[in-house]
């Protein structure tokens, strides 16, 4: 979006909303896709994977409480291609229905983990529990 004021092709403003045009299909790299991993239509088991511009997030990584844990608690990671391939794992609050299955993840080495300077107290936290 340029910074001086102008619409850019196939945008149309109505108000302060700024609409698509449905017949412009955009570019491509703009395709978000967005995979529910669990908890798609209930409490539980949250963990969502989206792909945008070459990057995949990993959207939380919670167990089903309700389960009675195992196997069936755990979000159906197996489902998600490349997890070698995750560049980042967002947690959004730390509830056990969003990072329960946190190192069940870790574990499998199926991801490369970075942990950022002050990341330590986060992990050691994590492990705790």
């Amino acid at each position: 979006m340029s910074t001086n004021g102008a619409v850019p092709p196939g945008i149309a403003v109505s108000g302060d909303r700024r609409l698509r045009d449905p017949d412009d299909e955009g570019d491509p790299d703009d395709k978000l896709t967005f995979t529910p991993l669990g908890a798609g239509q209930e409490v539980g088991r949250s963990c969502h994977l989206l792909q945008f511009k070459g990057k995949n997030i990993l959207l939380d990584c919670g167990i089903h409480p309700g389960m009675g844990g195992g196997i069936a608690s755990l979000p159906f990671l197996t489902h998600i291609e490349d997890a070698e391939k995750i560049d980042l794992v967002l947690i959004t609050h730390f509830h056990l229905d969003h990072i329960g299955a946190l190192l069940v993840l870790l574990r499998s080495g199926r991801i490369q983990v970075k942990i950022p300077p002050h990341g330590g107290v986060l992990v050691a936290v994590v492990g705790a529990l």
